[in-house]
């Protein structure tokens, strides 16, 4: 590999470790861990109710960690469970009472911070952000195949 493109590479990898630690932090200091402040954030952000399944392969989660956190976040009276129609293997997740309070007091502040991020960075340069990392990762896909 050339020394330029290792370089950036390590700068890549630098750069996205640095982003999944502020959240990590963030649920760190709530008093959760990442995987949970990252499902509580999909439930929060999907408009329709959503299955594990759904989640794990839009959001490229493992199927057995959000597995977990859903039985947890069930547990707990966070997240209610319905059983779809069609096929009765699938349940939709919903946030409870108790979950939308919680996920509030948990994830809207981080909305907040997120939404003045975009705000000082601007639109451009958050779109060139959303296509960078989208190219980079169908080019990468590609190349694994």
């Amino acid at each position: 590999m050339n020394m330029k493109a290792q370089e950036q590479l390590k700068s890549i990898s630098l750069r996205m470790s640095r982003l999944t630690n502020l959240y990590i932090k963030w649920a760190e200091k709530h008093n959760i861990n990442y995987n949970t402040l990252t499902v509580l954030y999909i439930l929060k952000m999907e408009k329709d109710l959503i299955t594990q399944k759904q989640i794990s392969y839009k959001y490229q989660i493992p199927k057995q960690t959000v597995n977990n956190v859903i039985k947890a976040l069930n547990n707990d009276g966070y997240v209610t469970l319905v059983t779809e129609e069609k096929d009765k293997r699938e349940k939709k997740i919903f946030l409870s009472e108790k979950g939308l309070e919680f996920s509030k007091e948990l994830l809207f502040p981080l909305f907040e911070i997120e939404e003045r991020v975009v705000r000082k960075i601007g639109d451009e340069m958050t779109q060139q952000l959303i296509n960078s990392l989208s190219t980079f990762g169908d080019v990468f896909e590609q190349e694994m195949r």
